[in-house]
């Protein structure tokens, strides 16, 4: 079973509970790691895009193979070396107000 990693700013969090179906790595405040199987992946995913506060954030899950960025409500799948589908993610995490350096990881 494939891993993901995930990254997210806990502050950016209106609801914690989905943090009960990943496996907490560390926590370096205000930074939240954490790891999520591949059978539960899309679903975390979709409850980290609810969970979200509306403008200014997104979380990423990834492996080696695909990359999830997470905005409120949208959530961009990609593989890695995809540097068009980065632009696109980079550029829709803009028009949400996050910043170059916010985006500077994805």
């Amino acid at each position: 079973m494939l891993v993901y990693k995930g990254t997210l700013i806990k502050d950016s969090l209106l609801d914690e509970a989905f943090l009960n179906f990943v496996s907490i790595t560390k926590e370096d405040p205000p930074c939240l790691y954490f790891t999520v199987g591949e059978d539960f992946v899309a679903s975390v995913a979709e409850e980290i895009s609810k969970s979200l506060k509306p403008r200014g954030w997104c979380a990423q899950i990834e492996n080696e193979y695909s990359k999830l960025v997470i905005f409120p409500n949208k959530i961009l799948k990609f593989a890695p070396t995809d540097a068009a589908a980065r632009g696109k993610a980079i550029e829709y995490g803009k028009s949400l107000g996050l910043s170059d350096i916010q985006m500077k990881g994805i």
